[in-house]
């Protein structure tokens, strides 16, 4: 009986040592892609699907397959994929805010990077060594 749909065991190992008291591991169905195993989703009441689910009629046949489904937590902030087929009796969660400080950092980082030149500087020390660079 999986209580829970995750779309990859690396999530489901780091839930797992994160709250090692909830069994996530004996819970989770691991579903990354293509068809779920036969009745499979039956018993899911919590999925999050596959970062940046693109596909409205695959989340459509995905709720169908999960009867029990409760709650549908995205690993993105948009939700529309899913806003015409999430029944309302199923609470549909964004990850609004989780990439801002990640999303911050890597801009600020490729600001500098270009401030400080490092482009150019691989690239110089790249021809140095012979190798091919695009410039």
């Amino acid at each position: 009986m999986s209580e829970i749909c995750l779309p990859s065991t690396a999530i489901r190992d780091r839930l797992a040592a994160l709250a090692p008291d909830l069994d996530i591991a004996a819970r989770a169905l691991v579903w990354e892609s293509g068809p779920p195993p036969a009745n499979a989703l039956e018993d899911v009441q919590f999925w999050v699907p596959a970062f940046l689910h693109a596909d409205p009629a695959g989340a459509a046949a995905a709720i169908n397959a999960m009867p029990k489904l409760r709650v549908i937590q995205t690993q993105s902030a948009g939700v529309d994929n899913f806003l015409a087929v999430t029944p309302p009796s199923i609470t549909l969660c964004d990850a609004r805010g989780v990439h801002g400080s990640s999303t911050s950092e890597w801009a600020l980082t490729s600001i500098l990077s270009i401030l400080r030149e490092f482009p150019l500087r691989t690239c110089s020390a790249r021809r140095a060594l012979g190798q091919w660079c695009h410039r």
